[in-house]
């Protein structure tokens, strides 16, 4: 409050002496009512006072008012980031799992019904983490944009999923690439969408990113998708959509949280000890504002 609330005070406590000294030279016997006039008068002269301009807002000229803009932790999906946070732009995401019932069961394309490395179904559950971490920035733009509804009903001028050269790879490899990814993107939230000013080359693509350069991105105002590698081969893509104050970076992970619609942390991704170990291979970061 700072000198406004010392002001206000001081013009209170003058105020009461004063009020003080006149009834006792007046030698007058104040009842209960006569008190709380008095009161009331006080309060009335400590509001004109610096004092109030110490505890409300400003309001501008414009009406509106003055203050640091509030963080929004809290997303249309109904998750909220209840740590201390530094940026997020968790309200342009909608948390989706790729094992949900409805994706569970759901081929990303049956012109390969197989993964050529694993040979297990190749469906949005056991291989479409990179078209689900689409979807959680779509969603926000437009809701009907589900991983199902992106490579089972979509026209071409909204999915670049449905191409089997996107999702079926003759290089051996299983699940999605970059380009479906960013076309399809693209294609939904207009040309302008990929963050190219974060030093990503011309694919809009970061390769070799790493956490303070998915902080600096989110505290700008984009959504990034993350490609984590690990060692023994093997990728994964998450969406990172808030940084916390104690440094972490919060994730809506497809394959993380499902049953109590829960966060996951980049600091679980790299943390030592674990039978394998993740690196950030890569990332992409969307504008939230064309969301």
């Amino acid at each position: 409050l700072g000198e406004g609330l010392l002001s206000g005070l001081v013009t209170g406590v003058a105020a009461i002496s004063k009020i003080t000294a006149g009834i006792g030279v007046l030698n007058i016997s104040v009842t209960a009512p006569i008190l709380i006039v008095i009161g009331f008068m006080v309060l009335i002269g400590i509001i004109q006072t610096p004092l109030i301009s110490g505890i409300v807002p400003i309001i501008d000229e414009g009406g509106a008012l003055a203050e640091a803009e509030t963080i929004s932790n809290t997303s249309s999906d109904g998750m909220v980031i209840t740590e201390p946070t530094v940026c997020s732009v968790a309200d342009k995401t909608v948390a989706t799992w790729q094992c949900s019932s409805e994706n569970a069961s759901t081929y990303i394309n049956k012109s390969c019904p197989k993964t050529t490395v694993t040979g297990s179904d190749n469906t949005i559950c056991r291989s479409g983490c990179g078209l689900v971490s689409t979807a959680i920035i779509l969603q926000a733009h437009n809701a009907k944009l589900t991983p199902k509804y992106l490579v089972t009903e979509a026209t071409t001028s909204e999915s670049d999923f449905l191409s089997p050269s996107r999702v079926c790879p003759s290089d051996g490899s299983s699940g999605i690439g970059w380009t479906a990814i960013k076309n399809t993107l693209k294609l939904n939230l207009g040309e302008g969408a990929i963050d190219y000013e974060l030093g990503s080359d011309d694919k809009g693509v970061k390769y070799s990113c790493n956490e303070e350069w998915i902080k600096q991105a989110i505290c700008k105002g984009d959504v990034v998708m993350v490609l984590f590698r690990k060692e023994k081969g093997g990728g994964h893509w998450v969406t990172a959509v808030a940084v916390l104050e104690s440094g972490d970076i919060v994730l809506k992970d497809p394959s993380y949280g499902r049953e109590n619609k829960e966060f996951n942390y980049l600091s679980n991704y790299l943390e030592e000890n674990k039978e394998y170990s993740p690196y950030i291979q890569s990332c992409l970061a969307v504008k939230s504002s064309f969301i």
